[in-house]
């Protein structure tokens, strides 16, 4: 599945407000903020949370050791955009 990497960032967003409940709305997410200390703070379960989605919206399956592409949205969505284009 072909998708820009701001697609791919606003479904990210959405699988944070969706899925894991954060009360923001997709604009007022920074995509540069760290997904756990000291940004969004999520835990190991949310990380599956998203791997779970990535997985359902790209069919691209995220492991432990893609878990360095986690700090952030950004660095995220560049990840999956190289993964769909491979």
């Amino acid at each position: 599945m072909k998708a820009t990497r701001d697609e791919i960032l606003t479904t990210l967003k959405e699988i944070l407000i969706n899925n894991l409940n954060i009360s923001l709305n997709p604009e007022e997410i920074d995509e540069n903020e760290s997904l756990f200390e000291g940004g969004f703070e999520l835990d190991s379960v949310d990380m599956l949370e998203i791997v779970a989605g990535v997985d359902e919206k790209y069919n691209i399956a995220l492991t432990d050791k893609d878990s360095e592409y986690f700090e952030n949205l950004n660095k995220l969505s560049s990840y999956i955009e190289s993964k769909i284009t491979d």
